[in-house]
């Protein structure tokens, strides 16, 4: 299936047995949209995410064009798993084929399965990376297929409350919780962490991205044209 195939393009999903990743593949929805149709608006509630497949899609706020969304991006998972309104509207600038997964599918469908629950985390970290590396340098000059296929080679780490982390040549984001980041800054998320070492204020949740899988992320082929 669609769905299944685009699992199958993000690596930390490989510690998923078969059934699991099938299962999982099995809740989201195919959607189509036409040419000017609001995918999901601005400080709506969320009642799922999207995953583009083909076409493009505009990303507006307050109704100024932030950039054009290219297949593969991700769509208000950050805002799904927290509970948060949706931070931009999401226009079809073309024809557009989407995968929902929907709330209801995530709390009736996978509330048993919290290893499932605990992986939707990848969807908010790839969603939430590329919306803050677009912005800065080196990301920002990169081609959108190079910087998705480096954010895609990303895993979720889950901190107790008092427990440090080192940052080694890594892109981590704070997608929940609050840490001290080198025992002086600190940050609550959503924040893009430098280099150095955080300490977990309470139960956190980290978005890692290791600056070694670059080489490997120029080689990722995933199953989208863009």
């Amino acid at each position: 299936t669609e769905s299944l195939r685009y699992l199958n393009t993000i690596p930390a999903l490989n510690d998923i047995q078969e059934e699991d990743l099938a299962f999982l593949a099995e809740q989201f929805q195919e959607k189509v949209f036409s040419v000017d149709t609001k995918i999901a608006a601005e400080e709506s509630h969320s009642d799922g995410f999207f995953v583009i497949i083909r076409g493009t899609v505009r990303i507006e706020k307050e109704s100024i064009l932030l950039r054009i969304a290219q297949p593969g991006c991700i769509i208000g998972a950050y805002e799904t798993l927290n509970g948060f309104p949706f931070w931009a509207s999401f226009i079809a600038d073309s024809p557009v084929t989407a995968l929902k997964l929907g709330t209801s599918s995530i709390s009736k469908q996978l509330g048993n399965k919290p290893k499932l629950i605990d992986k939707l985390w990848l969807f908010a970290g790839i969603d939430m990376a590329e919306r803050l590396l677009v912005k800065i340098e080196p990301y920002a000059s990169w081609r959108i297929k190079k910087l998705r296929n480096f954010i895609n080679t990303g895993d979720i780490v889950s901190l107790k409350s008092g427990e440090k982390f080192e940052l080694n040549n890594m892109v981590i984001i704070l997608l929940k919780g609050e840490v001290t980041e080198d025992g002086e800054r600190v940050l609550s998320a959503p924040s893009l962490i430098s280099e150095g070492q955080v300490k977990a204020n309470f139960k956190s949740t980290l978005f890692i991205v290791n600056k070694e899988k670059l080489l490997e992320a120029n080689d990722l082929r995933l199953n989208f044209k863009i």
